[in-house]
């Protein structure tokens, strides 16, 4: 029951998320019907609630409880199939909002969103780490704060210095964007972004190899004589790819490469 862990760690209230998942519970519905339809409406509320956040608006009581109510009377005592068709049809008419995995130039980092987008790059980390080791995840790691040393932090895969690419953008604005991108971020631990954080790519990119998943796939060496994780990218289709040099299309095609990760995980 991962999903209902994320509702009720990282989004929702329990006086609203516990309503919903025994909306669509019946007194005789068998245990494996009971399970399926909690991880269901689990599924539903992680997928609502990272959309509402991604654009910005708040999952607070106060904020979406109208809807919350509503969709307890929309699922209530429904049966599997009937809450698949009731649970898809609130996603897809959700009004004026769009997963950032759809929008074109995907998603950043801004000032008031570190929180979130730490939480999206540990579920993709961790995501991609089940997948490829079949360990459990680590995703309560990388979403540790304390201690301090033991903690994991966003890494800019670029250094902030503008110089280096100047000639690849117009102004220092339009560089930070494009550093800033989701694409152009990874988790490290505390103390391995202090140390390298300000190097340049090609230096960096050697310490990613002792790294996670995520950060080591940037490294050509991540594809020498590592089965399980040529066996992934066959088996998903996801176009990992190392990078000599990390440039602004480099960016771009990570970007894409989080989108498709991220259509895996938020899918009903």
């Amino acid at each position: 029951f991962s999903d209902v862990y994320y509702i009720a760690k990282y989004h929702l209230s329990p006086t609203l998320f516990y309503p919903l998942l025994m909306a669509p519970l019946k007194k005789d519905d068998d245990d494996e019907t009971i399970a399926n339809k909690i991880r269901l409406v689990s599924k539903c509320l992680d997928v609502y609630s990272v959309i509402r956040k991604s654009n910005g608006r708040s999952v607070s009581h106060s904020n979406i409880r109208i809807a919350m109510y509503n969709l307890i009377k929309q699922i209530r005592d429904c049966s599997i199939d009937e809450l698949k068709k009731e649970l898809n049809k609130f996603i897809k008419e959700l009004p004026k909002e769009k997963n950032f995995f759809e929008r074109k130039d995907g998603y950043r980092l801004r000032q008031g969103n570190k929180t979130f987008v730490k939480f999206l790059l540990a579920r993709l980390t961790s995501y991609i780490e089940e997948e490829v080791t079949g360990k459990p995840s680590m995703f309560v790691d990388f979403m540790k704060y304390r201690p301090k040393k033991a903690r994991y932090e966003i890494e800019h895969i670029w250094a902030d210095k503008f110089q280096p690419h100047q000639n690849d953008f117009k102004d220092i604005e339009e560089f930070k964007k494009s550093r800033n991108s989701l694409g152009g971020l990874i988790l490290l631990p505390h103390q391995t972004n202090q140390s390298f954080g300000s190097l340049p790519y090609e230096q960096k990119v050697e310490h990613y190899l002792k790294e996670n998943l995520l950060a080591r796939s940037l490294h050509e060496k991540c594809y020498q004589r590592n089965p399980k994780f040529s066996n992934f990218l066959k088996e998903s289709g996801l176009q990992f790819c190392s990078y000599e040099k990390f440039t602004k299309l480099a960016i771009k095609e990570r970007m894409e490469l989080y989108k498709k990760i991220c259509e895996e995980i938020w899918s009903l």
